[in-house]
């Protein structure tokens, strides 16, 4: 039977480089989740959604199309890095957003596919940061929302010991939220020149390449 593979922020980045990947191995069925449309919509195997994480839902109809599949995987992949800037800054509807979309909403998601007594052999496949283990001058919302996640899915491992659970840091990727990151003024992030080096320099990683790792390291 084929594998059922979530992914949330599938219309770029890592997110879309994802998607290809898997449709390019022809052995799974894709649930995406974004805000916007996605170019492989009317692909077969894909069933998309347009889901703004910020909202409040319970996913049950995700639930009951996990349902059908003997496997399930999530990729916890949706993350927002706005607001960049010291506490005292931000407005609610920012820190809102952050916290709805890079907590809330996997909180939300984990919580509806393991609820009363799934079936299916889950996996979550969660797309971590560097950022959830140290300090990063004018990313504190970005951090402790991603270290938040890396603890919820501490005690579910704890609580469901057969779910198989992996957290992976892609690295400094060329994404537009490292577009977003480079165009931070120096007053928000300090560490902002080291950023634009990085890409000035070659060194951001290819969203492509690390899709296929992740594919390659916890799927096939």
């Amino acid at each position: 039977m084929r594998r059922l593979v979530v992914i949330t922020g599938a219309s770029k980045g890592l997110g879309k480089g994802l998607t290809n990947t898997l449709l390019s191995r022809d052995q799974y069925d894709l649930v995406t989740m974004s805000r916007s449309d996605i170019e492989q919509s009317d692909h077969p195997s894909v069933k998309h959604f347009k889901v703004d994480l910020i909202q409040p839902g319970d996913y049950r109809w995700l639930r009951d199309i996990c349902e059908d599949y003997s496997k399930v995987t999530f990729i916890n992949n949706a993350g927002v890095i706005s607001p960049i800037g010291f506490i005292g800054g931000f407005s609610v509807e920012e820190i809102e957003r952050n916290i709805y979309t890079n907590q809330i909403a996997p909180f939300s998601i984990i919580n509806a596919l393991v609820k009363n007594n799934f079936k299916y052999e889950l996996s979550i496949i969660n797309i971590t940061s560097g950022a959830a283990n140290k300090l990063i001058k004018g990313w504190s919302l970005y951090s402790v929302t991603k270290a938040a996640v890396l603890n919820f899915l501490e005690h579910l491992k704890d609580q469901h010991s057969r779910i198989k659970i992996f957290s992976f840091d892609p690295g400094v990727l060329d994404t537009e939220m490292q577009l977003l990151i480079r165009s931070s003024s120096d007053k928000n992030f300090p560490d902002v020149a080291n950023f634009q080096a990085m890409k000035n320099e070659g060194f951001l990683k290819d969203p492509i390449v690390q899709a296929e790792e992740i594919v390659n390291r916890f799927l096939d």
